[in-house]
């Protein structure tokens, strides 16, 4: 490498680092959190994923505003205000999709992180698309998602 070449590179190598520094500090880490859709799995059964993420992208009668799962996700944080309960170690979901009748099922999704437990309960009627709470936590998801402006 010739002298001006090296010349070059020392006075513009502060310059260099400051960049490559603002990149991990600020585009890296956002691209690794977690979010929801991270940590729930993927159903065996084609039929109960297509119900989960029916139940997920519920938008209420209306079509608009939040979904479930963006309703979710901000109980979520809610109950977790300290951190990225996403990203803990002690984080489990566990998910489950039932047929209880002809084209109805109950979905249950189960949150657990930091020894809190957050227990999803829905019932789903695929013939009329209706979706609905079977316990509190989960009536008052519907109903942000219902109620959403």
């Amino acid at each position: 490498m010739g002298e001006r070449a090296r010349d070059f590179l020392v006075k513009r190598a502060p310059f260099y680092l400051a960049g490559v520094a603002l990149i991990i500090v600020f585009v890296v880490p956002p691209m690794l959190e977690k979010d929801l859709e991270d940590v729930i799995p993927v159903m065996q059964e084609e039929r109960d994923q297509e119900i989960l993420e029916y139940v997920l992208g519920y938008t209420g009668p209306n079509e608009t505003g939040i979904d479930v799962a963006g309703a979710i996700s901000a109980k979520i944080e809610s109950e977790y205000p300290d951190g990225n309960a996403y990203d803990h170690r002690s984080t489990t979901v566990q998910v489950a999709v039932m047929p209880t009748s002809v084209d109805t099922y109950r979905v249950t999704l189960d949150f657990e992180s930091q020894g809190e437990r957050l227990y999803f309960d829905w019932g789903v009627d695929t013939a009329s698309g209706q979706v609905r709470g079977n316990n509190d936590i989960t009536k008052d998801v519907i109903d942000v998602v219902d109620f959403y402006d």
